[in-house]
């Protein structure tokens, strides 16, 4: 970046923290103030308007700005989502960051690997957050193989503290960890770098879904609801119960007051207010990578 340098595989918030430690300012949030950084606290995954509004003021150009966005965030696997065209402009209004949240069950905070901390404090003097520590629903260090460490939530960007410093203090938790995890890890985390390198990926991959799920009918009609019905038990059946429950909050629930389908809200999503997060097109590219179209399509009697 051209003004803070990144380390191999650093979040770009992490080199903007690490120049405000190292400033001359009486306190990181008056640093961050001068530097027109306005997101109070970034989530370490999210697609912010704000944080890509600030890396705008190091950049004059806006496809450099996209472009390191992209690489030094984990922005890359919103491009499942939207093409890089709709999707800036989605970014810049805002609609990344209104995804209805409440639905997912994976935490959005920062995510740290002890392991790593110490390497990267022999080789570099320094801790930092690891891009892919903090993609969408990973649990696992893609270095090391061990359950990811989170950090606490902060109610601003000034109180966040490096790796290193989280871990000193004891104040975090650890992530779930399970084999079943270590699996979609793998799964997400090969998706993520791919789509980072290749623009186009993440359009045919979404198409893929698309041509696959194709229902008959337009809207919610007793058609394309009986085969969302049917396509759902088979879905639930096929992938790991741990992956479904740590993804989404309905499956943690021992009584949940109401049904949630992750077909419908796939295949019968009409909201353009928001834009389709990520994690809801990766699980179905997840049910879908072993399985023949035929038999991905159960038809409703």
């Amino acid at each position: 970046m051209a003004l803070f340098p990144l380390y191999p595989g650093e979040h770009m918030i992490s080199a903007v923290l690490r120049r405000a430690m190292l400033s001359c300012y009486p306190s990181r949030k008056q640093y961050l103030t001068d530097m027109a950084f306005t997101c109070k606290f970034p989530k370490a995954g999210s697609a912010c308007a704000d944080t890509f509004g600030f890396l705008q003021e190091v950049y004059a150009c806006e496809n450099e700005t996209f472009a390191n966005w992209i690489k030094h965030t984990p922005a890359s696997l919103w491009r499942i989502s939207e093409d890089d065209r709709t999707l800036l402009k989605s970014v810049k209004s805002g609609r990344c960051s209104n995804v209805k949240n409440g639905v997912l069950g994976f935490s959005q905070l920062w995510h740290f690997c002890p392991r790593c901390i110490k390497d990267d404090k022999q080789t570099y003097g320094v801790s930092y957050w690891h891009e892919s520590h903090q993609v969408h629903s990973v649990t696992h260090c893609y270095i090391h193989g061990a359950p990811l460490l989170i950090a606490p939530k902060m109610r601003n960007i000034d109180q966040l503290l490096l790796p290193h410093q989280v871990f000193q203090l004891g104040d975090y938790t650890s992530a779930f960890s399970h084999p079943a995890l270590r699996d979609w890890d793998d799964f997400v985390l090969s998706i993520h770098e791919k789509v980072k390198k290749n623009s186009e990926l993440g359009c045919q991959l979404r198409k893929q879904v698309e041509q696959v799920l194709t229902l008959p009918d337009e809207g919610r009609t007793n058609r394309n609801l009986a085969i969302c019905d049917a396509m759902l038990k088979d879905f639930e059946a096929s992938v790991h119960p741990v992956i479904l429950k740590h993804l989404f909050h309905y499956y943690g629930k021992e009584t949940p007051t109401r049904r949630f389908s992750i077909m419908s809200a796939v295949m019968l999503s009409t909201d353009k207010r928001t834009v389709m997060h990520p994690v809801f097109l990766l699980i179905m590219l997840y049910w879908l990578q072993n399985r023949s179209i035929a038999n991905a399509l159960p038809t409703a009697a």
